[in-house]
């Protein structure tokens, strides 16, 4: 390998590990500063209002998700660059994986505008009722709740993907990337159990709840501890001296 591609490939490294922590800290700040006094759970009515009072934090919530988008790209790009001459075929099914859940992402943020103008009543329809608005937040809670769970297969598999490549090279320990196989695999369990299983009654969600937390803080910690190693210490192309990547 020459000189030009390693640095490639070391600089990909890098930009995934800064690309993992921007997903972290940015979805956990969306959260707190957004998401949570946005939506007020169980209550559409409420969600509506609040909405409507705070649209400035609202088209704020639609960048971030935009902007983690696009970060996904990039994370997506970083680590195909690094791992194509690891598994060629299974590389570019992962991206092609990932960049599905880029575009679903894309396409929640295009619902939540739609969403927006019919709540103000700005569209060719006449301006929503109490009955009405209620159906219309439901029907905007529903769909991006599915978008987002459709979206995490998709994440999930190509993760997967990459993860399983990873664990392939030992361009990092293998015990961080078998960590990022598991938190993946976790993460799709807890996509596909969202699709497979339907709605339930307040104490089967709030169990569905507690088994989704169970499921996703795995990947959290994985996506922090590899974007630390992959943003300072980056990988060991070494292993490709020693033949251990074909």
């Amino acid at each position: 390998m020459n000189e030009t591609t390693q640095a490639s490939r070391r600089t990909a490294a890098r930009a995934a590990g800064f690309s993992y922590l921007f997903m972290v800290l940015g979805g956990i700040h969306y959260y707190l500063f957004v998401g949570s006094r946005l939506t007020v759970a169980g209550n559409a009515a409420a969600t509506a209002s609040t909405v409507l009072a705070n649209e400035a934090l609202f088209r704020v919530g639609v960048g971030y998700e935009l902007l983690m988008a696009i970060n996904l790209v990039v994370l997506a790009m970083a680590l195909h660059v690094i791992l194509k001459p690891v598994g060629g075929n299974l590389a570019s099914l992962a991206l092609y994986w990932v960049l599905a859940e880029a575009i679903l992402a894309a396409a929640m943020v295009l619902v939540a505008f739609i969403a927006l103008q019919l709540l103000q009543g700005r569209s060719a329809l006449s301006s929503p009722g109490p009955e009405q608005l209620l159906d219309l937040v439901g029907l905007y809670l529903s769909v991006r709740m599915a978008g987002h769970t459709i979206s995490t297969v998709f994440l999930s598999l190509g993760m997967l993907v990459f993860m399983f490549l990873l664990l392939q090279s030992r361009f990092v320990p293998r015990a961080l990337a078998g960590f990022g196989v598991a938190s993946y695999s976790l993460m799709l369990l807890a996509a596909l159990v969202n699709i497979l299983v339907p709605g339930s009654p307040a104490s089967m969600m709030s169990m569905q709840s507690t088994f989704d937390v169970i499921c996703i803080v795995p990947s959290i910690l994985f996506e922090v501890s590899a974007g630390l190693w992959l943003s300072f210490r980056g990988v060991d192309l070494r292993a490709d001296a020693r033949g251990l990547v074909s």
